[in-house]
């Protein structure tokens, strides 16, 4: 039976040198490579078995992102709850200091293990290091707070095991968690597009009510989007807006995006004098959607894997979009 396993963090400037010492052996004696340099502005997590260290993670923060830029657990314990204990530790911990959304490298190998923690690959890494071997890829979890929160409430408990864990690895994830999902605030609203457009891999479409909605103004729905157009240039990204006039000429990220990649983002308004929808739509690789069920309030449902439901969205969708005509109001002209 494993001992109580307890997660302490430092400062990297206030590490202590017997762990700095620590660490540095295991480094060199299982990666043959000396301690990574640690910026001042970045924090070690070190998990502790029988007042042993037995690991560590890196990390380093940029205003309202991290990077994990380092994470190693002894191999003895490598395989159990160690490794899932120390990056939901890094996960809370940076949560509550804002942080919105945290990234690592990782090796094609440990993929399924933080995808089960939330992460989503976001490009393959070329070249990652001159002396790795296979594939290399960055990933992210684009609400680190939201995923612990699902998780929990999932598990109904606070104690963690392989078991429930393994039990659990299709969390959040596109196109295989088959769980319904309903929200009730504007950060769940916000936190279930993170989440599910991160890992869009075909198609995007959403219906908002005009650009100053928190949704088009996220940089990391933002940033969704530009990844799906790099990805795959025959992805179809499509935005229908009930008021293409409200909040235009202020800046906004996803306009802003779709005025450089005219080619692959197409941004339609519904015509005047036609039904509004009243409500909000998103769908995701025909497979996935959120339904926010009216603009007065901040409530609706979220599903991964439903076609059912999908198809239902996108039939509304194709309704309002082919009667809508595209937005000359936030068309930049070329010069």
């Amino acid at each position: 039976m494993m001992s109580k396993l307890t997660i302490q963090f430092y400062p990297s400037k206030r590490l202590p040198e017997t762990f700095r010492q620590t660490i540095q052996n295991l480094i060199e004696q299982f990666q043959d490579a000396p301690m990574p340099e640690t910026p001042n502005n970045s924090l070690v997590f070190v998990p502790m078995l029988d007042k042993k260290a037995v690991g560590y993670a890196s990390v380093t923060i940029h205003q309202k992102s991290a990077h994990i830029s380092s994470i190693f657990i002894h191999p003895d314990f490598q395989g159990n709850l160690v490794g899932f204990k120390l990056v939901l530790d890094v996960l809370d911990k940076l949560s509550k200091t804002g942080c919105q959304k945290i990234s690592l490298n990782c090796s094609e190998k440990l993929l399924p293990f933080f995808r089960a923690l939330g992460f989503n690959t976001t490009r393959e890494l070329i070249q990652y290091n001159k002396n790795s071997t296979g594939k290399y890829f960055e990933v992210e979890n684009p609400c680190p707070a939201f995923f612990l929160e699902t998780l929990k409430h999932t598990l109904k408990t606070d104690s963690l095991s392989l078991k429930t864990l393994k039990s659990h690895n299709k969390l959040l994830r596109l196109s295989l968690d088959t769980q319904h999902y309903q929200y009730t605030t504007r950060n769940q609203f916000l936190a279930f597009h993170r989440n599910m457009l991160s890992q869009a891999q075909r198609q995007i479409w959403i219906i908002s009510d005009n650009i100053t909605s928190p949704l088009l103004n996220d940089e990391i729905v933002r940033d969704s989007l530009l990844r799906l157009a790099k990805r795959n240039p025959k992805a179809e990204i499509r935005i229908l807006l009930e008021d293409d006039k409200k909040g235009a000429g202020h800046y906004n990220p996803t306009i802003e995006l779709s005025q450089r990649l005219t080619s692959y983002i197409e941004i339609r308004t519904i015509q005047a004098g036609a039904k509004k929808p009243n409500e909000m739509i998103t769908t995701v690789d025909f497979t996935a959607g959120i339904h926010r069920r009216n603009l007065t309030n901040y409530t609706g449902f979220a599903h991964y894997n439903n076609h059912l439901v999908a198809q239902r969205l996108r039939d509304k969708f194709e309704l309002y979009w082919q009667y809508a005509k595209p937005s000359m109001q936030l068309r930049r002209l070329s010069i």
